[in-house]
């Protein structure tokens, strides 16, 4: 399922008296979320725009002022609320979000046989790892580019090494 809004983190403070806060990044690394160059709050089924003035990492954090909160009252009302960012902003090189992958098939590149589908993504340190549901349990696929060939909006193309999705 595509995601034109994803997670991108979330306020978990203030940060001083200016209306600064301090936000836990959802992004690969605190220097993504500040390339970002809007966020958003949900309000129902409606994006609102933050509009980020001043950005930088402080011990770790990123630490954010944005044109709506004029001081500190309006960054206590934040606390624990969930940004977003547009897509486009968060994948600005094309690919797929991890999320995404989350209920797609996951086919063999070849002969076509589906594996099953994938019910989580673990980030590890070599690789991500997939895991992939199939008729006889739970596999654990490494996203590797010798078995990972081609990721679709609506399936995953791999070319596993022999016995990885045989019966369990």
């Amino acid at each position: 399922m595509r995601i034109e809004y994803p997670e991108c983190g979330r306020i978990v403070n203030t940060h001083g008296c200016r209306g600064e806060v301090r936000i836990e990044s959802y992004c690969d690394t605190p220097e993504a979320f500040l390339s970002l160059p809007l966020v958003y709050l949900k309000k129902g089924s409606e994006y609102i725009p933050l509009h980020p003035m001043q950005k930088r990492i402080h011990k770790g954090a990123v630490i954010v002022s944005f044109r709506e909160l004029a001081d500190m009252n309006a960054a206590e009302k934040m606390k624990g609320k969930m940004l977003y960012a547009r897509r486009e902003d968060v994948l600005s090189s094309g690919g797929v979000l991890l999320l995404e992958l989350i209920g797609l098939p996951v086919i063999d590149a070849k002969s076509g046989r589906c594996y099953g589908t994938v019910t989580d993504v673990e980030r590890g340190v070599a690789s991500d790892l997939y895991t992939v549901k199939t008729a006889s349990g739970e596999v654990l696929f490494p996203a590797v580019k010798e078995f990972l060939k081609e990721i679709r909006e609506d399936a995953i193309l791999v070319s596993p090494v022999e016995g990885l999705f045989d019966e369990v």
